[in-house]
């Protein structure tokens, strides 16, 4: 066979090659979250090391939202409901993920909404483990400026009301 016809025939046969299905048909990304956050987690939370810190949450399967309020002196609602930061954390490939949302001062005393991203490292023992950032810094326009510091991470433990303080947990090597 001629040389040419060859290399005329080449592309014609790698053209008949399966390919890949299109994004679309592959399906979802595997969900990858630590173990025992595929249960519901709706509910009522407090925090284990400030009982104060209580946490209302909605869990439709894909998305946890906790809204965060805080118990008065005389142990009623300190706020009006729903004034408090929530917590919105989605399961997903890359985690069971998400953010606080707040509302701040920034420069010039602007009100601003403010995020901290925020993941869950750990469900287990009745408890739900988070590490979120502690400060965020804005802009006079309430956009996230540049951090001219690490950004420093904390880790909390929710428990369910009625169970003894434990502390915040280690979250051990689940997903993430």
């Amino acid at each position: 066979m001629p040389r040419r016809l060859l290399l005329l025939l080449l592309p014609a046969a790698l053209s008949g090659c399966p390919r890949a299905p299109p994004e679309e048909d592959r399906g979802p990304a595997p969900v990858r979250i630590p173990e025992g956050c595929e249960a519901p987690l709706g509910g009522e939370w407090r925090h284990a090391d400030v009982p104060s810190w209580r946490y209302s949450g909605e869990d439709d399967g894909g998305t946890l939202v906790l809204v965060v309020s805080r118990a008065g002196p005389d142990g009623g609602e300190g706020q009006a409901p729903g004034a408090g930061p929530r917590i919105e954390l989605h399961r997903t490939g890359e985690g069971f993920r998400g953010r606080v949302v707040d509302s701040s001062f920034g420069p010039g005393d602007t009100p601003c909404t403010v995020t901290f991203p925020t993941e869950v490292l750990a469900c287990g023992d009745g408890g739900l483990t988070l590490s979120t950032t502690s400060a965020t810094v804005v802009d006079e326009q309430c956009r996230p400026a540049p951090q001219t510091t690490p950004v420093r991470r904390e880790v909390h433990r929710l428990v369910r009301p009625g169970t003894e303080p434990q502390g915040a947990a280690d979250a051990g090597e689940g997903a993430r």
